[in-house]
């Protein structure tokens, strides 16, 4: 018979222990899954409500709603879901620092660091309140929000600090303008970057792109129109829509593709995005890397493409056309995170899934930002995320690493993504995974502790 246990620790907003959800878990050889959870205090005292839930999936007794989507995710937190014992999947991220900004639900996540932290942009967020008997009222959305979360020691839920006006309330960085459509259009948040002035003295800019999108009635009825770049001299803004130059269409949403994530190397910025080569390099959606120097992200023109390997290793040939571009890595949907793991000394490519395959997470790794990328070896390069008990994942989107996270030297990560449920108006958060790349040997490519700097050809 399998069997475990282990404990979910709530941490209080100042990251102390405000109390802690302690499981045993066991599988019958007739495959029959049972869990005993207990809610304890700070001092591992049990609480008055002891059992909370006893047999795997047996309405919940007398849990609050914080704990909720720890007892829903049990299956996965205790291996009872899948086989992988480097990955522990973590509850929504909401907590108390969501309900003082009226924040019920949002999807999201992108991380950029900043002095004194890292900002974390959201997309669509329902706002509104929770009555006495724990249940959202909501009240509106709003289609961006941004919060900081402070540097200091690994949390979860991570104690993010919303970007909220005079009342208290979350309020968006990115403000739809008086001239522009207020009901269809959304801006979406997409990567973005601290970049220091020239003279330092901790002054500089935040750059954050975002995505121009029209929606329609139904799920997924939304269209791009264009990507824009806003910037703020502080983190929490004000931010400014930036208007391109030299550029045909519309102003605000010159710039050339939308970025989901980003990387700093050698003065240049590093840009990823899924994108559909199906005009140019046949049919599938790839790994696009679009570079610009540092000093040139407002000029659109100044961008450039990865259009395949260089001559020498460490080498990639890059055109001024975006109708040049090649995939950089195949099979690529939804959204693509790049970020630098300091454990295996490589840049980790994280994405999401397809329809396809509706709760994978996958994970390339690479010595130079353009790749070649090489998947992680299974489980955990394709980590299957565990269904929640009574529910169907449409799909798992806006996978996210996390390296603000990084514990043991980035031996352990975090990766963040959002959920799409069947289920009508089943409005979710972020969900978390912890991943212990120990076991994350990599294949016979060089790492880049012997890479050369990368040596721009065109």
């Amino acid at each position: 018979m399998a069997e475990g246990h282990d404990e979910f620790i709530v941490n209080d907003e100042h990251g102390g222990v405000r109390g802690i959800v302690a499981y045993e878990w066991n599988v019958s050889p007739d495959g029959k899954r049972r869990v005993k959870v207990r809610e304890l205090d700070a001092e591992r005292r049990p609480a008055e409500n002891g059992i909370l839930i006893d047999t795997f999936g047996e309405k919940l007794l007398g849990v609050i709603s914080e704990y909720q989507s720890v007892i829903d995710e049990l299956g996965g937190v205790a291996g009872l879901n899948q086989t992988n014992e480097a990955a522990v999947y973590l509850p929504e991220i909401w907590s108390e620092p969501q309900r003082r900004a009226d924040v019920l639900f949002q999807d999201g996540g992108v991380a950029t660091p900043v002095p004194g932290g890292t900002l974390w942009t959201f997309g669509d967020t329902f706002v509104g309140t929770i009555d006495d008997q724990e249940n959202p009222k909501i009240a509106g959305a709003i289609s961006n929000t941004m919060a900081m979360l402070p540097a200091g020691p690994y949390s979860w839920p991570p104690r993010l600090e919303y970007l909220v006006d005079a009342d208290g309330h979350v309020s968006p960085p990115l403000v739809i303008r008086a001239d522009e459509d207020q009901k269809s259009l959304r801006l979406w948040p997409l990567a973005g970057v601290w970049l220091e002035d020239a003279a330092g003295k901790g002054q500089g800019r935040v750059y954050m792109f975002y995505s121009h999108t029209t929606v329609g009635k139904g799920a997924w009825n939304f269209k791009g129109a264009g990507t824009g770049l806003a910037r703020a001299s502080a983190p929490l803004g004000p931010y400014e829509r930036l208007t391109a130059t030299g550029t045909s269409g519309h102003a605000l949403t010159g710039w050339p593709f939308d970025p989901s994530s980003l990387v700093r190397r050698d003065g240049w910025l590093y840009m990823f995005a899924p994108h559909d080569f199906s005009k140019s390099q046949g049919p599938g959606n790839g790994l696009l890397v679009a570079r610009v120097r540092e000093e040139e992200i407002e000029q659109p023109s100044a961008y450039e493409y990865y259009t395949g390997p260089g001559g020498h290793l460490g080498q990639a040939r890059w055109s001024g056309r975006l109708d040049d571009a090649a995939p950089a890595a195949p099979n690529v949907a939804g959204q693509a995170n790049v970020a630098w793991n300091q454990f295996l000394h490589v840049y980790l490519l994280t994405t999401s899934s397809d329809f396809g395959h509706p709760r994978q997470i996958r994970i390339r790794s690479s010595a130079w930002p353009w790749g070649p990328w090489s998947p992680l070896p299974p489980p955990i390069g394709n980590l299957q995320a565990p269904e929640r008990h009574g529910e169907q994942t449409i799909v798992i989107y806006g996978a996210s690493y996390h390296p603000e996270l990084d514990e043991a030297d980035g031996r352990v990560i975090t990766i963040t993504f959002c959920r799409s449920l069947k289920r009508e108006w089943a409005l979710t958060n972020p969900e978390g995974v912890r991943l212990d790349l120990t076991g994350a040997t990599l294949d016979a490519s060089p790492s880049s502790r012997d890479a050369a700097s990368p040596i721009p050809t065109r």
